[in-house]
């Protein structure tokens, strides 16, 4: 039996990339998932691939941005599931550009989803996960760590 045989686990930004993959192989490994993300025709794409190659996948449709959303995401998986075990937070996105060209506004929308909504969906779904013992994974870039020359377009010249 496999470690994630009946596990519940939900995925954030799980229509395409990382966390799509991620769906894909904790499927593969027997739990039932449900992937969240904005856009819904890709969504229940996903979710359908998912099924149709034998795993349980669920698509719900939530803006990790907004509170209200998050907090009907996490309470429906609990009540139709009965339990969560993992939430994947692989919602976000990158935005290369020059500083002195990418707007206030375009940093503040990034530190919104690819931190903010991070700390939203685990406040939200902590309580769920320690009556569980379960598992938090967090989907980042290097780049959070470690400054990468050359990240943005070209260098900065004074």
């Amino acid at each position: 039996m496999s470690r994630w045989q009946d596990k519940v686990v939900l995925i954030t930004g799980g229509s395409a990339g990382l966390g799509r993959a991620l769906a894909e192989a904790f499927a593969r490994g027997g739990a039932q998932v449900v992937i969240a993300a904005r856009t819904e025709g890709p969504l229940q794409d996903a979710a359908r691939q998912i099924e149709s190659a034998g795993g349980r996948c669920e698509a719900v449709a939530a803006d990790v941005l907004n509170d209200e959303d998050v907090e009907r995401l996490v309470r429906n998986v609990v009540e139709k599931h009965g339990r969560l075990d993992v939430l994947v937070n692989a919602a976000g996105r990158s935005a290369r550009g020059a500083i002195a060209d990418t707007s206030v506004d375009d940093f503040q929308e990034l530190l919104d989803l690819n931190f903010l909504a991070t700390v939203r969906c685990t406040r939200s779904a902590l309580p769920h996960l320690m009556k569980t013992r379960g598992h938090v994974v967090n989907i980042g870039s290097l780049a959070s760590k470690v400054a990468a020359r050359y990240l943005g377009k070209g260098e900065f010249r004074p």
